[in-house]
């Protein structure tokens, strides 16, 4: 098969991998050919190139102003592809919204733009993407009620859309159509968009907060609004965060979970229903991993992979297979020591498990959690399973996002075989350089759980060794090499020579060099 990707970029062979890829086609063995595979990692030559797995997006749920992006306003109770491409970074919803980051840091919009929240410089609504900008660095968005922000490559914050308690954190109360920079750092690490306010972090560990503050929810001491952002508190040790509906969650580097804002129906999951306008801790554990918050409800997971759960619970969203009993502090979610993602919605709940499969419980008269049905579930119904929708080999666990009544989640292809990169060395003038698959110093994605494997058969690999590290350029750089789950194979520039690695868990951002000679490494990825 030849042909090109949309966007005019030629398709390339790659080797034989056994099992389903993308759900178009196959022989009935199951096995694909060079060319059904077709080089479907490489999406294209940017300034820096990326090559990536190949990864949908899917939506379902409730579609009034059209935030599934499906192109129309109707509700879905079942997982439908958003459009055709297929290298999907992120996703996030806010409540009649979505934002949708691709690998090559553009950033798309659909839904309700009633206060420029789609970033279009406009108010109308889309039912399918649209482009938000020009720019091609954005990384990371949240989506509140009716307002949007975004943390691109470098650093900086930006945020649009409604702005009536300053949750844009410009200094005032004008709504704002298209993005606009939160201050000029570009020091910022994470956001997180609650129902008129947002919360961010730094890169030094220091949280902040804005907007809206009715309930505390700022965790700044009181329940004064704040047009820009505020410190909460003097500390350097926060390291997730996530606002909910009117309280907010985080965690710190210690492994303690802390929440504050509104504790109607016991969201703060402190064993009552007090507003705190200051953080509280939440138990005295020090295992707590991943947080999220719906409208009055939260959910957690352990380091031991325990789901947890408390808060709001008439619909069934604490997820412990009970519905109309508020839970004011956590409760275990079935017995599964396997969960690794969750994010809540106003009144639902998704997660991934380690196996990359996709939950959901809680609301569903609108098809919000994808299991084909519009009724209510009290504990984690599995999405696409047996058989919908076909092609969905593995649930990603990233781009998870929920709001109001919509939600959406990212797949990837899972490989039974390493997936081979073809590695070879060439001088441009410069020096030499490493070329994989064709392409000078390519960025490299290597999902978790992934086996990659990077073939030096080709004889230009002659005397440069192929490695990994945790620093730019490797040990040149002061860096010192990276070894978990890498192996190697033969002589560099000889048959059957290769580095493999399976990319662990938690596996930092990693970097490609020769350990013989500088400058001619790239960076590896691990979303």
């Amino acid at each position: 098969m030849s042909g090109k990707w949309p966007g005019g970029f030629i398709k390339k062979t790659a080797p034989t991998v056994v099992g389903p890829v993308n759900g178009s086609g196959g022989s009935a063995s199951g096995v694909w050919t060079l060319d059904q595979v077709a080089d479907y990692e490489q999406r294209g030559l940017w300034p820096k190139p990326i090559i990536t797995i190949e990864r949908k997006i899917y939506s379902w749920g409730f579609n009034n102003s059209g935030q599934l992006a499906l192109g129309n306003t109707t509700n879905k109770s079942s997982p439908i592809q958003v459009g055709s491409l297929t290298n999907w970074l992120t996703a996030a919803c806010g409540a009649y919204h979505v934002l949708m980051v691709t690998f090559d840091g553009k950033l798309y919009a659909s839904g309700n733009s009633q206060f420029g929240a789609l970033g279009q410089g406009n108010t109308t609504n889309y039912s399918s993407p649209v482009q938000v900008g020009a720019l091609t660095t954005w990384l990371k968005v949240a989506g509140g009620q009716k307002h949007s922000a975004a943390i691109t490559t470098d650093g900086k914050l930006y945020a649009w859309g409604y702005n009536a308690n300053g949750q844009l954190g410009q200094g005032n109360t004008t709504n704002y159509s298209s993005p606009v920079q939160v201050g000029s750092l570009t020091t910022w690490l994470e956001v997180s968009a609650g129902s008129r306010f947002t919360m961010a972090l730094k890169t030094d560990g220091t949280l902040w907060g804005w907007g809206n503050n009715s309930n505390g929810n700022l965790g700044v001491g009181n329940t004064t609004y704040y047009s820009s952002p505020v410190q909460v508190g003097a500390l350097t040790t926060w390291s997730k965060i996530i606002a909910g509906g009117y309280h907010t969650l985080a965690v710190k580097t210690d492994g303690t979970l802390w929440s504050w804002g509104y504790g109607g129906f016991g969201g703060l999951g402190v064993g009552n229903t007090t507003n705190y306008s200051s953080p509280v801790q939440v138990g005295s554990l020090t295992t707590w991993l991943e947080v999220a918050g719906g409208y009055a409800n939260s959910s957690a997971i352990k380091t031991d992979g325990t789901l947890w759960g408390w808060g709001y619970n008439n619909r069934g969203q604490v997820g412990d297979g009970t519905s109309g009993t508020n839970r004011l502090s956590p409760v275990q979610v079935g017995s599964l020591t396997t969960w690794s993602k969750v994010m809540a919605g106003s009144d639902h709940s998704l997660a991934t498990n380690t196996s990359n499969k996709l939950y959901a419980w809680g609301e569903n008269s609108q098809g919000n959690l994808g299991d084909g049905t519009t009724v209510n579930k009290s504990s984690p119904v599995q999405i696409g399973s047996p058989a919908y929708p076909a092609d969905v080999t593995a649930w990603e666990n990233i781009g998870l996002g929920s709001s109001t009544g919509s939600s959406f989640a990212t797949t990837k292809v899972t490989l039974t075989a390493p997936l081979t990169y073809q590695v070879t060395v060439a001088n441009t003038g410069s020096g030499n350089k490493y070329y994989i698959n064709g392409v000078q110093q390519a960025t490299v994605s290597l999902p978790e759980g992934g086996t990659y494997r990077f073939d030096q058969s080709a004889g230009s690999n002659s005397g440069h060794p192929f490695r990994f590290s945790i620093t730019s350029d490797g040990t040149h750089a002061g860096g010192s090499e990276y070894t978990t789950g890498v192996t190697t194979s033969g002589t560099p520039g000889n048959a059957g020579a290769y580095t493999q690695i399976v990319v662990a868990s938690g596996a930092p951002t990693l970097y490609y060099y020769c350990s013989v000679h500088s400058g001619m490494g790239g960076q590896a990825n691990t979303p």
